[in-house]
């Protein structure tokens, strides 16, 4: 029993002294008792009144438990005393701006602190190269790509001790032009350019050329290069392209190829007064855009390469004493605009015309013969309305349909026509023709030309005034007249006069309605034994009387003011 009483407290006493040491080994590598079992290696929060114990997180002297240390922020002490991450205090260019237009080099000028470590610089997603460096200031080369997309950006510099940001510190522009830009501006709103700077032929495919409000004043031709740019006004009647003595040298796009852009002009007025170079060219082929466009005394001139093709798109715009003359292989499409003076004249391709006004022309839209034949031409012109034009609308070659139109004469022209066709094929439906001296619709197919081939048909047409109402004559080997439901009247020589020789087919049935002022409302002037073309024209009125019961009447007879025949080997089947 003594023995066991003795040997109790010396077993509690080598206990104690191995759970202590235990303990100091664990407190020594950082945990607890908890800790050992959950392998977790973080510092114990507790306070401790030595300041060798203190780890990171503990505030030696007051024994405050502080939050981790979160990493270090940009521009921030590192916690171990380490090298500093790097700030920006100001951005600009060497010259002094915050601003660089597209497709610009310039020299960026960065100051701020830790600035020697940095081995990047991104200006938004343009990366550019440092070229000068020390903690307070870094210099780098920026270029800017063409056709970037106006707007600011961010400017980041980083490097091993971190990065740093500076929001919207550089401003991306278009090509800024100012009326009373000074020489040498590098076309940013800060410092814009003028027109006549050669920094505008710089310009390529996507870029902008941003023309401030005001009258630019250049009276040389401004070049574009490939094309492919937005060249921006800010308003019809607020920017204003024109020399100093009212002439402009125009914007010529002379070798789009092999990859031509569309090239687009918008909302500003060019006052070029040259019908030599026109106010824009498009030489070579190439797309054109027209939005909201006033062009003075001058033309749009399109394709001066015979193999090459232009694209051409017209909106809201408005020619005053001028147009646009084409060549080539054009596809030309005008929508809701205005043409005075010299109209549209093209020689192959398509033309589409829209709800749009052709005031005061000597003709307003002209399909020629000239060009290379091999290339098709088409017009459809649509809801649209010639007023006051020597001849409205001439067809040489091609196809033109015209389909809901009004087209009307107010002053007598020795040569005043509606339509004139010398060769092609015209289809009209849904057209008003009015106040024409000579003619409403006209064919004269000419003797030295005699394989041109013309087929008119004509349906729901009104024809009012003029000496003819529909007139035909010349000669061809081939062609024909078809027209139905339609009304010519008030005419002072005939209303329908069929003067052609050769011509395959005249058929006017389908309830038209012909009469007169004077002369004859259906007339077949002509004398050709060679060519034997009966007129089919039942269901027809002349002068308000219909002819069903007429049935067949050989010439010559005159029946004047409803109808005569010259021929006696033709005929008329009512």
């Amino acid at each position: 029993m003594i023995e066991g009483q003795i040997a109790t407290p010396l077993w509690g006493d080598l206990i104690s002294v191995v759970l202590g040491s235990l303990l100091l080994v664990a407190t020594s590598c950082g945990g607890d008792a908890d800790s050992i079992g959950r392998g977790d290696a973080r510092p114990d929060a507790a306070a401790s009144g030595s300041p060798d114990a203190a780890g990171p997180g503990v505030d030696a002297g007051a024994g405050e438990v502080l939050p981790d240390a979160a990493p270090p922020d940009a521009g921030s002490p590192a916690p171990d005393g380490g090298p500093t991450g790097p700030t920006i205090e100001s951005v600009e260019t060497s010259d002094g701006f915050t601003q660089v237009r597209q497709g610009e080099s310039v020299e960026l000028v960065i100051t701020g602190a830790g600035l020697d470590g940095v081995t990047r610089v991104a200006v938004g997603e343009i990366a550019a190269t440092l070229s000068e460096q020390a903690a307070g200031e870094v210099k780098a080369s920026l270029s800017v790509p063409h056709a970037t997309a106006p707007g600011p950006r961010d400017i980041t510099v980083s490097g091993p001790a971190g990065s740093y940001t500076a929001p919207s510190a550089i401003e991306v522009t278009p090509y800024v032009v100012a009326p009373s830009a000074p020489s040498g501006g590098h076309g940013t709103f800060q410092s814009p350019m003028s027109l006549c700077s050669a920094e505008v032929a710089t310009s390529q495919r996507g870029d902008t050329i941003l023309l401030l409000a005001g009258q630019h004043l250049c009276r040389f031709p401004i070049d574009l290069a490939r094309g492919g740019q937005v060249i921006q006004g800010e308003g019809e009647g607020t920017t204003i392209v024109g020399g100093a003595d009212g002439r402009f040298g125009g914007f010529r796009l002379v070798r789009p190829l092999p990859f031509p852009a569309r090239t687009t002009f918008r909302d500003l007025t060019i006052d070029a007064r040259s019908r030599d170079d026109g106010a824009i060219r498009l030489a070579d082929g190439g797309a054109l855009s027209v939005e909201r466009v006033t062009i003075l005394s001058s033309v749009i001139s399109l394709g001066e390469c015979p193999i090459c093709r232009t694209t051409t798109e017209v909106t809201d715009s408005t020619f005053l004493d001028g147009g646009i003359v084409a060549t080539g292989d054009a596809q030309i499409q005008i929508r809701d605009s205005i043409i005075t003076g010299e109209g549209i004249r093209t020689n192959g391709g398509r033309l589409q015309v829209t709800g749009t006004t052709f005031d005061g022309c000597s003709t307003g839209v002209a399909l020629q013969s000239g060009g290379d034949g091999r290339v098709g031409l088409r017009g459809e012109i649509t809801s649209s309305t010639f007023t006051d034009c020597e001849t409205g609308l001439m067809l040489e070659r091609g196809d033109l349909v015209i389909a809901d139109t009004t087209i009307r004469g107010i002053f007598p022209l020795a040569s005043d026509r509606g339509v004139f066709v010398t060769g092609g094929d015209l289809e009209a439906r849904g057209v008003t023709i009015a106040g024409h001296w000579r003619s409403g619709i006209e064919a004269l197919l000419n003797s030295d030309d005699v394989l041109t081939a013309s087929t008119l048909t004509l349906a729901d047409l009104t024809i009012e005034g003029g000496q003819y109402g529909v007139r035909l004559h010349g000669e061809a080997i081939r062609g024909g007249l078809r027209m139905s439901s339609s009304s010519v009247r008030d005419q002072t020589v005939a209303a329908v006069s069929l003067a052609i020789a050769g011509i395959d087919t005249y058929d006017l049935r389908g309830g038209n309605q012909l009469s007169v002022v004077s002369g004859v409302a259906l007339d077949d002037a002509i004398v050709a034994p060679m060519f034997i073309t009966p007129i089919e024209a039942a269901g027809i009125a002349l002068n308000g009387r219909p002819m069903s019961d007429a049935g067949l009447q050989r010439g010559p007879i005159d029946r004047s003011p409803d109808f005569r025949i010259v021929d006696p080997q033709r005929s008329i089947q009512f």
